[in-house]
């Protein structure tokens, strides 16, 4: 796929110029040349099937047939006539001519009993009909066509003629009008009834004598066709096609389309060059990618989001470089913008910076700078420009959040392309013109694009692989979310134990370069579970516990439900599934001592197995989820210090961090020995500060005479 975007297409260097397009250099034939110029050979079969005519066939035997067959009816009619058998003649009608005819007419016929001239005066009219051509069928061109002439074929006579009289034609439904008017030229005006009948029986036997003949046209189109010639345009080796600042007519386009096909390659090879050189550069990126990836998510979808990313950023660069070919077309102060302008080109650092680090955005940075570099029309200010605008962008977001962060990241890329423009025109000696001002326009809207794509594809890249962004989370850490709301009301323990992990984890994060949001987001929600039984657990109740009744099996099973339940309220009010994560493995499987103690005490007779006392995991796998799991057992222990003075914390906090290490739960994730250090070092600062003693204010008596203890920090 990318390969594909990054090939030329169509392929072609300095041979590939459009018509209406100014060579930008002079251009030579580098062989000889015979082409063939398909446009005038084309023009000329054009011609050739214009010049032949449509070809119509004239049936004339089908006037000498009625007029016989009037002859006979009216003499056999004359010779039968019976004044009052008027049904024998209709039957007559219809015997000889095929036709059925009222009684009226019929009598008006026999109140001139059939004369002599009444029987001249329909055979003339038949014969005049006849020389006109009844058409059928309609063919496909128009009578203003056929007033170019036609072919006529009598068959009767076995010839044919050209001929234009488009007056003689008559489609059928024109017919009627035809016999009215030639029955009104041959029959006296008083004899109505007469007229009217020779017009019924006219247009009852009338019928096409002139069909247009599509297969003999087609033939003769064909054989006139197939004389056409081809023409062909020599050119000589080092003639001169095009020179530079000329125009590209469809001729000079034709001769460096013969050229470029001369020359080219096997297209297959042509991408299997560019196929190579995307093989090492996303072979070398997916190297780097993974050696530093710092746990996120899972690497292999941030690495689909990276591919995701870099085939849209090409995708949106070649549309780019279309766009801006051919805007100059319509727009003819445009002429002179490079065809990348568009590029936005702060996006692939900006976009993946907002997902998750400077590194991966810097990885993704520099794939994108190769790959736009193997594009036509990839230039050096263009390559330095998307590099540095791209890295200062994703340098400027690595420490931000939400949408505010995606602005300041864009504005900086901005800043960084404008000063590159305004170089590359200096450097280039272009002066002040309207070509200068578009190019310095183009940046704020490169900007913009930018910025709108990285806004529209984060909460697409959320959908799709179940990512969650910052601006998700700043949603998600504020306390007035149903689910904290909630758990303010029915479990208040829970609720500040879960707001100080919430501390911790965020301090942490930043200290090893996590993700803060995250695991503050992770720790507010680590213990939803406990909202299903909050009286069960110590930090909810007031005096004895409830555990004190139940058996050691039982308490375990209640405080192992609690993140099972945690879990399923995070898909019911459809937390991100970096959340559930964190729920889920914010225990790993690490050991419930104080009820697996208490069942060896309970149960000296019989082996207690200690695998059934460990919470079900799995293992933390990111920063962000050890980091939760550490915080919240420091965070719970450091409430059961009696005299909690800086250095019990810290020992306390050492201790809890060591011997989850030792545990292995910490062995899924990444973080390193110097990190798990910091987390301890930013764990103690911020407990000394939660915890530490309080001490008396002198003076301050009680109202028996004592003092009156008061609190101030140490």
């Amino acid at each position: 796929m990318v390969a594909l975007l990054v090939l030329p297409w169509p392929p072609g260097g300095r041979f590939h110029y459009r018509v209406g397009e100014t060579a930008k250099e002079d251009v030579r034939a580098p062989i000889d040349l015979t082409i063939e110029d398909k446009s005038t050979t084309e023009a000329l079969v054009r011609k050739a099937k214009a010049s032949v005519k449509p070809v119509f066939d004239l049936d004339t035997k089908w006037v000498s047939q009625v007029s016989d067959k009037i002859s006979t009816l009216f003499s056999e009619l004359r010779l039968s006539y019976d004044e009052n058998n008027v049904d024998i003649d209709l039957k007559y009608f219809r015997n000889v001519l095929g036709v059925d005819l009222s009684k009226s007419v019929v009598r008006t016929f026999r109140r001139y009993r059939y004369a002599p001239w009444v029987e001249d005066a329909i055979t003339t009219l038949i014969f005049r009909l006849g020389e006109y051509w009844i058409l059928s069928p309609k063919p496909p061109v128009d009578f203003y066509v056929l007033r170019r002439g036609f072919v006529v074929r009598d068959l009767s006579l076995s010839k044919e003629f050209e001929s234009r009289s488009v007056e003689r034609i008559y489609l059928p439904s024109e017919v009627g009008g035809l016999i009215k008017r030639l029955v009104l030229e041959k029959l006296p005006y008083r004899m109505t009834s007469l007229r009217r009948a020779v017009i019924i029986l006219l247009s009852k036997i009338a019928r096409p004598n002139f069909f247009y003949n599509p297969k003999l046209t087609q033939e003769r189109i064909e054989k006139a066709q197939e004389r056409v010639k081809p023409t062909f345009i020599s050119v000589r080796k080092g003639e001169v096609i095009v020179r530079k600042g000329e125009r590209i007519t469809p001729r000079i386009a034709l001769e460096l389309e013969a050229v470029r096909a001369k020359l080219e390659r096997n297209p297959f090879v042509v991408f299997l060059g560019y196929f190579l050189s995307v093989l090492v550069a996303l072979y070398v990126a997916t190297l780097c990618w993974f050696r530093v990836y710092k746990g996120r998510a899972e690497p292999s979808i941030s690495y689909r989001i990276f591919l995701f990313a870099l085939v849209s950023f090409l995708a949106l660069t070649r549309f780019g470089s279309v766009v801006g070919e051919r805007l100059p077309l319509f727009l003819p102060w445009l002429k002179g913008m490079d065809s990348l302008q568009l590029l936005p080109v702060a996006f692939p650092g900006v976009f993946v910076a907002f997902l998750f680090h400077f590194l991966p955005a810097l990885i993704m940075t520099i794939v994108a700078v190769a790959c736009v570099a193997l594009m036509p029309g990839g230039t050096s200010f263009l390559l330095l420009s998307l590099l540095l605008a791209s890295v200062a962008g994703a340098y400027t977001i690595r420490k931000g959040k939400g949408e505010k962060a995606v602005i300041l990241g864009i504005t900086a890329a901005a800043m960084v392309c404008f000063v590159l423009e305004v170089a590359r025109l200096l450097f280039r000696g272009a002066m002040v013109d309207t070509t200068f001002w578009v190019n310095l326009a183009l940046v704020p809207l490169s900007a913009l694009f930018s910025l709108l794509l990285v806004l529209a594809a984060a909460p697409l890249t959320e959908l799709a692989f179940g990512v969650v962004t910052d601006i998700k989370l700043l949603s998600l850490i504020n306390l007035e979310h149903p689910l904290m709301k909630e758990l303010l009301e029915r479990a208040p323990g829970t609720y500040n134990h879960s707001v100080n992990v919430a501390t911790l984890s965020e301090a942490a994060a930043q200290a090893v370069d996590a993700n803060p949001l995250l695991a503050k987001a992770g720790a507010y929600y680590h213990d939803i579970g406990k909202l299903r039984n909050p009286e069960y657990f110590i930090e909810n109740t007031e005096g004895r516990s409830r555990h004190d009744k139940l058996s050691p099996s039982m308490s375990r099973l209640v405080l192992i439900s609690h993140v099972k339940d945690g879990v399923e309220l995070a898909k019911e009010y459809k937390l991100p599934r970096a959340i559930k994560d964190i729920i889920q493995q914010h225990h790993g499987t690490s050991l419930i001592y104080y009820f697996y103690h208490k069942a060896k005490e309970s149960c000296k007779d019989t082996e207690v197995d200690e695998e059934d006392y460990r919470y079900p995991g799995p293992k933390p796998r990111t920063k962000e989820a050890a980091i939760v799991m550490m915080a919240d057992s420091v965070e719970a222990a450091t409430k059961t210090l009696e005299d909690p003075s800086p250095s019990r914390i810290r020992n306390l906090v050492r201790e809890i961090v060591t011997s989850i290490f030792l545990d292995g739960q910490l062995e899924e994730c990444e973080l390193t020995l110097r990190d798990i250090y910091r987390i301890m070092e930013v764990f103690s600062k911020i407990l000394i500060g939660i915890y530490h003693k309080r001490v008396e204010y002198p003076g301050r008596e009680k109202k028996n005479g004592s003092r009156l203890s008061g609190s101030a920090k140490h």
